[in-house]
């Protein structure tokens, strides 16, 4: 990109930014609120985590209020959840289902200790969803973290690439993330947000903005 088109993305940006301020800054407050939640709120948000890798946000947030309104969330019909999951859009529906069916032995039981962890140090935290619930990736655990309230992470799909390549901060869309590709990307995308004075947290929900129309999660 040239430096004058760069600097014309980076206007929109901030332009959003300024434009949608008092919208983000509430959304970035229930992010926070969240972090109160009981542990089964916290796990229904895990869920929908879980749910979003190639999925709508709105049919995985769909999916996760059908399996709490039903009881199902917390059963232990994989067939029950997966057919929910199904019906509300999410791709993926069988894998998916085991891999909430998984995550509940261990959670939401062990979020508390998560968000202690996480007080300290979010990646260490995030390393501990990556590694212990199937179906959590870096970009998964760290929605979920960024969800309830812990702004220093960068969620890396691929709106946000889409955006980066456009910016000339990443050179093309790589076919997959390894974690260091991941790990380098989020430093770029960090210290993008820092020149501009603006909370990761905020930056990407104006990137996905951008590409949905909608500030959401």
């Amino acid at each position: 990109m040239t430096p004058r088109g760069r600097g014309k993305l980076i206007g929109e940006i901030l332009r959003l930014y300024t434009e949608k301020k008092r919208d983000l800054e509430a959304r970035i407050r229930e992010f926070k609120e969240m972090k109160c939640s009981s542990p089964d709120r916290l796990f229904e948000e895990l869920v929908f985590c879980i749910c979003t890798p190639q999925t709508k946000a709105r049919a995985a947030d769909n999916a996760v209020r059908e399996l709490r309104e039903t009881g199902a969330l917390f059963s232990d019909s994989r067939e029950e959840i997966a057919y929910i999951l199904r019906k509300n859009g999410v791709r993926f529906h069988n894998n998916k289902a085991r891999s909430i069916v998984e995550a509940r032995k261990i959670l939401p039981s062990t979020l508390p200790k998560v968000l202690e962890t996480a007080d300290r140090n979010p990646q260490a935290a995030r390393d501990f969803l990556v590694l212990n619930v199937r179906g959590l990736g870096l970009k998964e655990a760290s929605h979920f973290l960024r969800n309830i309230g812990y702004d220093n992470l960068a969620i890396i799909d691929r709106h946000i690439l889409r955006t980066l390549i456009n910016l000339g901060e990443v050179d093309n869309m790589p076919k997959t993330l390894t974690r260091r590709r991941y790990l380098e990307v989020e430093e770029k995308f960090i210290r993008l947000a820092s020149k501009l004075g603006i909370k990761p947290a905020e930056l990407d929900l104006v990137m996905w903005a951008m590409q949905t129309g909608e500030i959401f999660k």
